[in-house]
């Protein structure tokens, strides 16, 4: 059952330490208080006020993550403290220089089918007594369009709509199914200008958002202060209280009672607690335990709804079938490959700006791996019976049938391989056969086959370990290697081909997974201050 156990735990005590309580509760950090009454007062105020700044520091760290891709440039430095109104404030000037831009391309867009006209002279000729506009008409009205009189009619456009300008003494014609457009504050070679100067500010701007986002930690930090705070002011505001004393309840998961309860003996507040199980009428909030692998498929559970606190979760029933299913549906490598791919890219444009987007790239690459499984299968699995028994598959096949029929194995050190090749075919051998006549071809290539597999799945973990120690820097470098090995010709071959060499392979394989994990483990703090440790003593 992924879904927790819940303990229901009511505290009373004096007034005077309700603060310091919630405080404890907070950095236990697995306790669910109800709220007893309303939100009111200078407690309603004072909350709104820290959700207020909880979403602004979350916006500023999504606005950061924009440009974590982006070369950091140096800038003056500024206090932990200082950072976020830093931030806020640059953010604020980038975004309106893109509102700028935005303007000035639309512009451009507009002013390019009519030139880089000079509006001094415009306006010179406007002085003059000569009347220039510009106009904009339908292309279906323009074929019946009569010019007025003493008006001479200029088109510098035909597409959807036809734009031309006219130029009369005097006053500006009235031009019937046309609409008049103003001129522009600047001529084309001044909106270019102004674009190139704006979109070097901003890339200067990006540079030291990149260098702001580098510290991106510190707002995180203030962004879990200032949620602890929601969070504490919002129990504060609902507590129940008497003129001596306060109260609250709420849930625990049930494994952490005694824990909890040891908590608070340590910290010497004069509490009194009461835990039970969730009566029948009562309904707990739900905490959902998965492990790595059910944990990806929470986005599509959470299509269905989440199960009540007393159902059965059907998670990890339903991980292992979904990705299952879409590996057989795919049946690729390739497209499998190419699928992974398009998740690590979306993971990486998208991964930090958009919520509940991590789980779903994960799903998408365990789709994708599935798919790369199942089409290594498609490659090694049909027809292995069709092409007759090579000579040293006839070889090893005779070495497993006398295992089969006599019992036992004899090693001969004089010829033949050790016994791991033969005791691998027993049970697939015994799954359809009782005598060495009865196998047929499928029971003993079965055998290389599935180790095959067993190679693949041990690749997935020479990737890099959290640490960065690992075969491949990355995960796009890992799963090419495991393509290549599942489409290489030799490798199909041989892993169809009932020898020791595919079980050699898998072996050495999970010898490197052995040594990179070893050395990963010894790189990790904890581990090389014990060596250092080590060293320590032994040089004194």
């Amino acid at each position: 059952m992924a879904i927790a156990r819940m303990t229901r735990v009511f505290i009373v005590g004096p007034v005077d330490v309700q603060e310091e309580t919630v405080r404890l509760l907070q950095t236990l950090g697995a306790v669910h208080v109800e709220p007893a009454s309303e939100m009111a007062g200078e407690f309603e105020r004072k909350n709104g006020a820290v959700v207020a700044r909880v979403k602004k520091l979350d916006r500023v760290m999504a606005d950061l993550a924009r440009f974590k891709d982006r070369q950091a440039a140096p800038h003056e430095t500024i206090t932990d403290e200082e950072l976020t109104g830093y931030a806020e404030e640059i953010l604020l000037t980038y975004q309106d220089m893109e509102l700028r831009v935005q303007s000035l391309e639309r512009l451009k867009t507009d002013l390019t089918p009519w030139g880089n006209f000079d509006l001094s002279h415009i306006h010179a000729l406007e002085a003059a007594g000569l009347a220039v506009r510009r106009y904009r008409m339908e292309a279906s009205r323009w074929e019946e369009f009569q010019p007025p009189e003493n008006v001479l009619v200029e088109v510098v456009a035909r597409k959807r709509d036809v734009l031309f300008y006219t130029l009369s003494l005097g006053e500006s014609p009235e031009v019937a199914h046309a609409s008049p457009l103003n001129w522009p504050e600047m001529n084309l070679a001044e909106v270019d200008a102004e674009l190139h100067r704006h979109r070097e500010q901003m890339e200067s701007l990006s540079g030291e958002l990149a260098s702001v986002g580098e510290r991106a930690g510190v707002i995180r930090k203030q962004w879990i202060g200032a949620l602890n705070e929601a969070a504490f002011t919002g129990t504060m505001a609902t507590l129940y209280r008497e003129p001596y004393l306060f109260g609250l309840q709420g849930w625990i998961p049930q494994d952490q009672e005694t824990g909890f309860k040891a908590k608070l003996a340590e910290s010497g507040l004069p509490l009194h607690t009461v835990a039970r199980g969730p009566l029948d009428g009562e309904e707990p909030p739900i905490l959902i335990r998965n492990n790595w692998f059910v944990r990806r498929i929470q986005p599509l559970q959470q299509l269905y709804g989440l199960p009540r606190y007393r159902h059965l979760d059907p998670s990890s029933f339903f991980a292992p079938f979904m990705v299952l299913f879409f590996g057989i549906c795919l049946s690729d490598a390739g497209y499998g490959m190419l699928f992974y791919l398009i998740a690590y890219l979306m993971g990486k444009k998208w991964g930090g700006k958009i919520e509940g987007m991590g789980l779903v790239v994960k799903l998408c690459k365990a789709f994708a791996v599935a798919a790369i499984i199942i089409g290594a299968l498609v490659l090694r699995v049909p027809r292995l019976d069709q092409r007759p028994m090579h000579g040293d598959e006839a070889n090893q096949a005779v070495r497993t049938g006398l295992l089969l029929d006599q019992g036992y194995y004899h090693y001969d050190p004089a010829d033949h391989h050790g016994p791991t090749l033969y005791f691998a075919a027993w049970p697939f051998c015994r799954a359809s056969a009782d005598t060495f006549a009865e196998t047929t071809e499928w029971n003993f290539r079965l055998v290389p086959v599935t180790f095959s597999l067993l190679t693949l799945l041990l690749m997935l973990g020479l990737g890099s370990c959290a640490n960065g120690h690992g075969l491949f820097v990355n995960r796009v470098g890992l799963y090419s290697a495991a393509l290549l090995t599942v489409v290489s010709p030799a490798m199909v071959y041989y892993n169809r081909f009932f020898i020791q060499e595919s079980m050699l392979i898998t072996f050495l394989t999970g010898m490197l997974l052995c040594a990179v994990r070893y050395v990963a483990a010894l790189c990790t703090p904890e581990v090389s201050g014990k060596r250092s440790e080590v060293r320590d003593r032994r040089s004194g």
